[in-house]
């Protein structure tokens, strides 16, 4: 069992890898949803009809941060709230089946990985010279 634990983690953080190229390569910067305040924030992102890839950086704040009330009720309650390593990736694929972050140092934690057909995708985008065109609408 432990073997494929870790035959999983080290294809979640290859799958990282790849996404990243597609992403250096053919993504583009959009604004993602559901800020905490109103200034847009921007990742860079793929897009299609079959899958999203969004990289967030030190650089941008999360827009799902909990707000000053909520981190005070968690104080009040005395619940430690997790801290989001300062790189992190998320791929949806009809459902999110990619989520992993990590550091510029030697820590990466794989938050969720689900294998599945999207590996091969993700895959072919790179090895063909990717014939899916990224659909995310510039803001």
């Amino acid at each position: 069992m432990r073997n494929d634990s870790v035959n999983k983690r080290e294809r979640a953080i290859e799958l990282r890898d790849r996404a990243i190229i597609l992403l250096k390569t053919k993504g583009s910067w959009a604004a993602l949803s559901g800020a905490v305040d109103t200034d847009a924030v921007r990742a860079l992102t793929y897009k299609t009809a079959r899958r999203h890839i969004v990289l967030r950086t030190p650089f941008q704040k999360l827009p799902w941060s909990l707000t000053g009330a909520q981190k005070y009720a968690a104080a009040q309650n005395e619940v430690t709230l997790g801290q989001n390593l300062p790189y992190g990736l998320d791929i949806w694929a009809g459902r999110k089946v990619l989520n992993i972050e990590w550091d510029l140092g030697s820590v990466i934690e794989v938050v969720s990985y689900k294998p599945g057909d999207w590996e091969r995708d993700l895959e072919a985008l790179l090895d063909d010279g990717g014939e899916e065109t990224n659909a995310v609408t510039r803001s």
